[in-house]
């Protein structure tokens, strides 16, 4: 009889010992991008490019994604750990890589691949805590600002798919060797942490100049084709092959779950795509800082 910790390390195809991981995981990665968040910021602050770096992400949450703080340093706050959040998408991706590259899904690999998707589970399920506390008004005034409306809609449709479908595939012996699993795992983490920090760096470039304006048309490319490939292309095929896959084992529970996790993905992956769209559409006229901001804005003018 493997002992416990065996049985955890092996991320064995058990619901009991599922559930234990995304716990574990949730605890360990809600530590560290708390921790994470809180070193960033600072360093951020001392940037000379902190105001543009503000100004477009709070334009970017509120023309994409319909999310309005009323105090900007809450905006900047989820910013600093969306950077943090994104590190743990890259971590979760990348152990969901050996078992893509294998030949045969061998136990270490696949071992890999289900703590690469508890990676993004367990983090997930801390948020989902995190953010219902401050809905509740159980963190005060300042949980609830810290938590508009467009957000937690936003990440009710991020999170559903991780929630509902990870602990059930983990525990199924024939599901969690799936190759369609591993990649749309691998498509929703490490393909998103592109998107994003590509998304981020673009927030710190000058654009008044020749170079940062190249550079910022470079990362608004890098963003949106990682964001069409993965949430869009890609996923859509990987995400229907796996879902027929689901609904073959017979059992509705997971069938409807997966359903509508993927459904809610697919919602948010249709935000981020637009998103980056209309910005590599409105950056080919851009000529300066103002002209950026006008496309993070959603102003109208052509060229500046």
């Amino acid at each position: 009889m493997p002992s416990l910790i065996a049985r955890l390390a092996t991320a064995e195809a058990s619901l009991g010992i599922q559930l234990a991981l995304l716990v574990l995981h949730a605890l360990l990665w809600h530590v560290i991008t708390t921790w994470a968040a809180k070193r960033i910021a600072p360093w951020c602050q001392a940037q000379p490019w902190i105001e543009r770096f503000r100004a477009r992400a709070g334009a970017t949450l509120r023309r994409g994604y319909g999310i309005q703080f009323k105090d900007e340093d809450d905006m900047f706050a989820l910013v600093t750990l969306v950077a943090a959040i994104l590190c743990v998408h890259l971590t979760g991706g990348l152990l969901c890589v050996p078992a893509l590259l294998a030949k045969r899904p061998s136990s270490l690999v696949v071992a890999l691949a289900a703590h690469g998707s508890l990676v993004e589970a367990g983090w997930e399920l801390s948020d989902v805590f995190i953010r219902v506390t401050g809905v509740l008004g159980m963190r005060g005034p300042r949980g609830r600002a810290e938590n508009p409306h467009g957000l937690v809609l936003l990440l009710l449709c991020h999170h559903a798919v991780a929630v509902t479908m990870v602990v059930p595939m983990n525990a199924n012996a024939m599901l969690r060797t799936d190759r369609d699993y591993h990649e749309l795992s691998f498509l929703l983490q490490a393909a998103a942490f592109v998107a994003g920090f590509s998304q981020l760096y673009g927030f710190t470039l000058d654009c008044d100049t020749e170079q940062g304006l190249r550079r910022m048309r470079l990362s608004v490319f890098f963003s949106w084709f990682s964001a069409v490939w993965s949430r869009g292309y890609r996923y859509l095929i990987v995400a229907w092959r796996l879902w027929r896959r689901v609904c073959a084992t017979q059992s509705t529970t997971m069938a409807l779950g997966g359903a509508v996790g993927l459904a809610g993905m697919t919602l948010f992956n249709l935000a981020i795509n637009i998103d980056t769209t209309r910005k590599l559409v409105k950056f080919i006229n851009v000529r300066s800082n103002a002209g950026a901001q006008d496309v993070f804005d959603g102003a109208s003018k052509k060229t500046r």
